[in-house]
């Protein structure tokens, strides 16, 4: 691992078909890196969920990470959806744990809210807010790994707060 780069915050958007992430620096706010995790759509559960672990282990080994973020998952209409992205968020805090990295979870609204000041802004306006704030061409920022950006920049803005400090999960 590289000793110069500074602690890094992780932010994961968990999923089953893609998965993005974040890394964002935390004295300065500033991304070092962002992208997807592409799962194998016909790939069996128990396959996908190893994929995920080795990949964003992979992070965890290689850059300086302190802190992970994830976003939670709400059940809108589709419980089943939500049960297999509750698991793929299960993946992300077993991560953390074996890497004895604190854990945060936001939940969609509380990220819009934060970063828009609207809880219900649209994808689009989160990852054109993101791109706006850190000069990324729009093209260069799926929307996973705007998601997951979104996440470590609220979890930096949250924990800078002094009104309520995030208490990890």
């Amino acid at each position: 691992m590289p000793q110069s780069l500074p602690k890094l915050i992780l932010g994961i958007d968990p999923g089953l078909t893609v998965a993005g992430y974040g890394l964002l620096e935390i004295e300065s706010g500033k991304p070092l890196d962002w992208g997807c995790i592409s799962l194998p759509k016909t790939a069996l559960l128990s396959e996908k969920l190893k994929i995920l672990y080795e990949s964003l282990e992979h992070l965890c080994d290689n850059f300086p990470i302190v802190e992970i973020g994830v976003e939670s998952q709400f059940v809108h209409q589709n419980a089943m959806s939500a049960l297999k992205l509750g698991i793929a968020k299960g993946i992300a805090v077993l991560l953390a744990s074996r890497k004895n990295l604190p854990v945060f979870e936001y939940s969609p609204t509380r990220i819009k809210k934060m970063l828009t000041g609207n809880g219900r802004a649209s994808k689009d306006a989160v990852q054109r807010m993101l791109a706006n704030e850190f000069n990324i061409d729009l093209k260069n920022l799926p929307s996973d790994a705007a998601d997951a950006l979104a996440i470590a920049l609220c979890h930096r803005t949250q924990t800078r707060s002094k009104i309520k400090p995030p208490i990890p999960i």
